[in-house]
């Protein structure tokens, strides 16, 4: 066999064409090849893409391969997933090959970590309660099996998520306590390792003098066993302490020296690192041109994928602008910052809910594979019963009868139950479907709508602070601000609206008076509007058994909306009532400023705004609100009748209750 230039395998002629042979042949390289991804894995790219197509290749022709292999293989992808940043597909990857777990050929090394990237991965999607206890897990069987190796990767990974979490008392003992293993039990970069997490909980802990004290134990070490990779860590970290403390001259020193070794490591990550800490030392010198100087090129020539890079970046570089007096700069560096926040909550809201509904369809596979496995049972006892019958009574096609006729009976009965529970599935999916996908418009609008406001507020409130404004010029500039927080507290009133929609449940029925409810929201929408005179005339108005928060809410919509969009100081709202054919109906008539008829559908959308917000103000979420309450009754509101300056006529209806 040979490597195409594409990575594939091809015959070679060299070989004789016998399948036992080619077969033996594949299973060697095959496992070549696996071991050569996870040794180039975080150093070659193009070789490891190179050997993972060469796997492939293998496995689409359908050779028998051991499962050891095939995990080793899988445990090697979800490592380069991760590499790829790609959380979301190692979780993939790990509930698609979970079953190797219970095949006992397979050694408990790759088991273990099989399981301890299954924690690092839940870690890497929020789900901390679950990686926390596959650690707790690994720690255990650690223990169990007096497995040193297994019991430091769990204490590693669990001190590591306390840290993030910024639990430093529990972290710290983890960490002492893989240091309380002989040498001979752990090697000296683990060591090193454990004691560079441990200096940095103490200094972010705010005990500066324990994290010095253990970075210059562990240079001291670092030179002793020859670990130079892992110095410029060190001597960074101890940087950072000494610029806290404003020693400049130590943090110099440092910084060349980790620099240095950086370079002559050809450490990007270091190299990198290094740049931040100068950047620091100058800022905290007061040369900010020199810093910002290193920030821009940095921002120039970074990767813009990496986001929490890019926030790290335009973050730091938006401070020292600030501290500079570059108003303008670090207005668009705070511009940057917030779009690449709500990146970086996107990206994690879409691949948790993503993950969510992995583990959703997971937990259903499992639950169809319980029953299915709880039916066959069934009926191997039913044909037990069945063939017991038949030798028993084999004279007797009566009885033989009947028991078919049971079993059918059964299978029918089994078939509709099956079926049954089919549909309810398939209603709840597409309940959650639409309500995920309701909620993702919802947020992808309201990130829009709040951050206009919040824009304003600090344009507004940077340029009046900056230009020292004063008199009518001022006046305008706090009239815009106090603007864009009615609007910020009208759009956030609105989502609290908005989020008493979401509960499922609805109170109990009951009678309402539907001529005393509207009289009563009328009241009310006239007390808020003093400078109108509101002529209000009802017709045949009922008692009706229903859920009064739904109806209260939608009539209240829809009269002040009649008000409210109504340039009249007299605004005439009418509503009548009348029923037929099962379901009541209510018309709200109007002389308000009309709804022009390629708008009549997109007006019950969220955020839906027909007019500008200095004539009207609102969020757009009122008719939305109101259509799903309508729908809570199983009913529906729609516009029957509406002309721009001609009012207009909606239309609520719903089934009558038996």
């Amino acid at each position: 066999m040979i490597i195409s230039s594409h990575g594939l395998m091809a015959q070679d002629d060299s070989f004789p064409n016998d399948s036992l042979l080619e077969n033996t042949i594949n299973l060697d390289r095959f496992q070549e090849y696996v071991d050569s991804i996870e040794r180039y894995l975080y150093l070659d790219t193009d070789s490891v893409d190179m050997y993972f197509d060469n796997c492939e290749y293998i496995l689409q022709q359908n050779i028998p391969l051991p499962d050891s292999s095939l995990f080793d293989y899988a445990i090697q992808e979800i490592y380069y997933a991760h590499a790829k940043d790609e959380a979301l597909v190692a979780f993939q990857i790990i509930k698609a090959n979970e079953h190797f777990l219970e095949i006992e050929e397979i050694p408990q090394r790759l088991k273990n970590t099989f399981t301890y990237m299954k924690g690092f991965t839940l870690m890497a999607l929020g789900d901390l309660a679950s990686a926390q206890k596959i650690y707790y897990k690994i720690i255990d069987r650690g223990e169990q099996q007096r497995d040193t190796s297994i019991l430091v990767q769990g204490l590693y990974s669990l001190g590591q998520l306390l840290s993030d979490e910024e639990d430093f008392d529990d972290a710290i003992n983890y960490f002492n306590r893989i240091l309380s293993f002989d040498d001979s039990n752990i090697s000296a970069g683990t060591r090193s390792l454990v004691n560079l997490e441990l200096s940095d909980i103490y200094f972010r802990a705010k005990q500066p003098e324990k994290a010095l004290e253990l970075l210059d134990s562990t240079l001291v070490f670092l030179e002793e066993e020859q670990i130079m990779i892992l110095k410029p860590d060190f001597l960074l970290l101890k940087g950072e302490i000494a610029l806290e403390t404003k020693n400049h001259q130590l943090a110099w020193e440092l910084y060349e020296e980790a620099n240095a070794l950086a370079h002559k490591n050809q450490d990007p990550i270091n190299i990198r690192k290094s740049a931040l800490v100068k950047a620091q030392i100058l800022s905290s010198e007061g040369k900010y041109a020199e810093a910002l100087a290193i920030y821009e090129s940095m921002i120039e020539q970074h990767d813009t994928s990496d986001l929490d890079r890019s926030l790290d970046l335009y973050s730091q570089a938006h401070a020292l602008y600030k501290k500079s007096g570059q108003y303008t700069k670090a207005y668009d560096c705070l511009l940057q910052t917030n779009s690449i926040q709500t990146r970086i909550y996107k990206k994690k809201k879409g691949q948790t809910t993503a993950y969510l509904k992995l583990e959703h369809e997971s937990e259903k596979k499992e639950n169809e594979n319980r029953i299915l496995a709880i039916q066959v049972d069934q009926k191997i006892s039913q044909n037990r019963l069945l063939y017991a019958l038949t030798a028993l009574f084999g004279l007797g096609i009566l009885v033989l009868f009947g028991a078919f006729y049971q079993k059918r009976r059964f299978n029918r009965k089994l078939r509709e139950e099956v079926s049954h529970q089919t549909l309810k599935l398939e209603h709840a999916n597409t309940q959650l479907i639409n309500t995920n996908q309701e909620l993702d418009e919802f947020n992808r609008i309201l990130s829009h709508d709040l951050k206009e406001p919040i824009r304003s507020l600090v344009g507004f409130s940077t340029l009046l602070k900056k230009k020292g404004m004063q008199g009518q010029e001022a006046k305008e500039y706090l009239g815009f601000i106090e603007r864009s927080g009615k609007q910020l507290y009208e759009t956030l009133s609105a989502v609290s609206a908005f989020q008493n929609t979401v509960p499922q449940g609805m109170t109990l029925a009951e009678n309402i008076n539907i001529a005393q409810m509207s009289e009563n929201i009328v009241r009310e929408v006239q007390g808020k509007n003093p400078d109108k005179e509101i002529k209000y005339s009802t017709k045949d108005l009922p008692i009706l058994h229903s859920y009064l928060p739904a109806l209260e809410a939608i009539f209240k919509e829809l009269i002040s909306n009649a008000v409210k969009f109504n340039q009249s100081t007299t605004p005439e709202i009418s509503v009548k009532y009348y029923q037929k054919t099962d379901s009541h109906y209510f018309e709200f008539q109007d002389n308000g400023i009309g709804i022009a008829p390629e708008y009549h559908e997109q007006v019950f959308g969220m955020f839906k705004r027909l007019n500008g917000r200095d004539k009207y103000g609102g969020a757009g979420l009122g008719l939305n609100i109101a259509m799903k309450m309508a729908k809570r009754i199983n009913g529906d509101i729609s516009i029957l009748q509406s002309e721009e300056d001609k009012g207009s006529i909606f239309q609520l209806s719903f089934p009558a209750r038996s």
